[in-house]
């Protein structure tokens, strides 16, 4: 069985991953080795700020990909703002010269994204899971089970 890699805080245990993709202003060919640099390098301040793990992060010409292990006391969605927001600040206060001819009205990113939760088991054996507790008799995987030996 594979170690699971379970976070805690006070009074939690927990493992929440989300997959996150953003997409800039227009859907343009924005990132360049430069950008995608520069966005990340964002993404990873901002993760570290907010007690948020950034396990993967890349890009293609038209969209970021992230992947995070989260807080359960973390907005996704203020997150991905905060993200937006700042790698936006930055690109255009220190780096304007990569992005001016991508620009539409002066934005960066596209208002729209992208957000998945992730984890190891398939919704559908979660819930088979939920559906299974309580019923006799207890089985392996039920948190009461006792082996009759």
């Amino acid at each position: 069985m594979d170690k699971r890699d379970f976070r805690t805080g006070r009074h939690v245990v927990y493992e929440l991953h989300a997959h996150i993709v953003l997409t800039p202003q227009c859907r343009k060919k924005v990132f360049s080795k430069e950008v995608h640099d520069i966005v990340k390098k964002c993404t990873e301040d901002i993760c570290q700020k907010n007690n948020v793990v950034l396990e993967k992060f890349n890009s293609d010409k038209y969209h970021v990909y992230i992947v995070i292990s989260y807080p359960p006391s973390i907005n996704l969605s203020t997150l991905i703002g905060n993200i937006k927001g700042y790698s936006s600040r930055v690109l255009r206060k220190s780096h304007f010269d990569l992005i001016q001819d991508k620009l539409w009205e002066n934005h960066f990113w596209s208002p729209s994204y992208s957000v998945f939760s992730a984890g190891e088991a398939p919704l559908e054996k979660i819930k088979k899971y939920v559906e299974d507790q309580g019923k006799e008799p207890l089985s392996p995987g039920n948190p009461n089970f006792k082996k009759n030996y």
